[in-house]
């Protein structure tokens, strides 16, 4: 068995050491760490990850006098990875964990680590350079380390995560276009989407795989759909408002959706097992767990190990 982490290294909390001294000073040295600027940027694409949480992804620190950059929630304030000590600090993270046996890394919202906007200090964004550079951070310490890579975009543009010919930035990406035909082709109950976007994959390099699965453990975003197909996604496995993600997706798990039918939770599962590349599978899918709409977010809790042994779900 081999184990990979998440890194999750897009931003910290607001609550970390880092932040904490970056906004208690504009002259601490963890102040360029972070993204900060005199008034909000606006630039295309530069939107809240949540609009129902956050109106902006700019928060102005009262205590220093500028805003800083959060793409997700305003208590996760985004590192800036043009900075150099950052990014050797990401990769003593890294190295930390691989000398304990790790075999690579699931990358947290590849885009907006590689892409950030422009920092108004003329920095060298060198967006898919730095994802270059983290594959040789892993490859030196294993060579058959993995990065398997969330990249929520259509795939003509996920295509390019992969690096060149060589395959030399993501060895992995989650395939969120076959996963989103897919339930569009359980919706209607027509292979027809499913192989369309099969078909529709590009060409990748010979040493990266797509990623398929059922379920992750963001929200079942449906955003590469068209309304009317969403509606017929949403229409046939959550068609109430508290099932729903931020108009785009479902917060629901597989079992509930299919209300237990265990002929169709086969089925899907062999499907997954039988799709080309790699199948992945997230918690809780192997004992057909369901979900708590009572609960925020995403209608689930994480696992905590409270002793060894011991688990049990927050």
């Amino acid at each position: 068995m081999r184990v990979i982490a998440d890194l999750v290294v897009n931003h910290t909390s607001d609550r970390h050491p880092w932040f904490r001294s970056a906004r208690s000073s504009r002259e601490s040295p963890y102040r360029d760490w972070y993204v900060w600027a005199d008034e909000p940027r606006r630039e295309p694409g530069l939107e809240p990850v949540f609009p129902d949480a956050e109106q902006d992804v700019w928060t102005l620190d009262e205590g220093s006098g500028q805003y800083y950059l959060h793409h997700f929630y305003r208590q996760q304030p985004e590192l800036d990875i043009r900075n150099p000590e950052v990014r050797d600090e990401i990769a003593k993270i890294m190295g930390f964990w691989m000398q304990l046996g790790l075999s690579g890394f699931r990358v947290d919202a590849v885009p907006f680590l590689v892409e950030p906007p422009s920092d108004g200090h003329g920095r060298d964004q060198d967006t898919h350079g730095y994802l270059r550079a983290l594959r040789r951070v892993l490859t030196r310490r294993t060579g058959d380390a993995i990065l398997l890579g969330e990249v929520n975009l259509p795939h003509a543009d996920q295509r390019a995560y992969f690096g060149g010919a060589g395959g030399d930035e993501l060895t992995m990406q989650f395939d969120v276009v076959v996963m989103q035909k897919l339930y569009l082709s359980l919706a209607r109950g027509d292979a027809g989407p499913l192989t369309e976007a099969l078909r529709g994959r590009p060409d990748i390099p010979t040493d990266c795989q797509w990623a398929t699965f059922v379920r992750n453990h963001d929200e079942l975003t449906l955003d590469k759909l068209t309304d009317d197909e969403r509606a017929e996604v949403f229409t046939a496995f959550g068609d109430e408002e508290r099932m729903q993600s931020f108009g785009r997706g479902l917060r629901r798990r597989l079992p509930p959706m299919l209300a237990g039918d265990q002929r169709r939770l086969r089925l899907v599962y062999s499907l997954l097992f039988s799709l080309p590349d790699t199948p992945v599978l997230f918690y809780g899918e192997e004992i057909g767990m369901g979900e708590n709409l009572d609960l925020d977010g995403y209608g689930y809790r994480w696992l905590r190990v409270t002793r060894p042994g011991e688990r049990r779900l927050l």
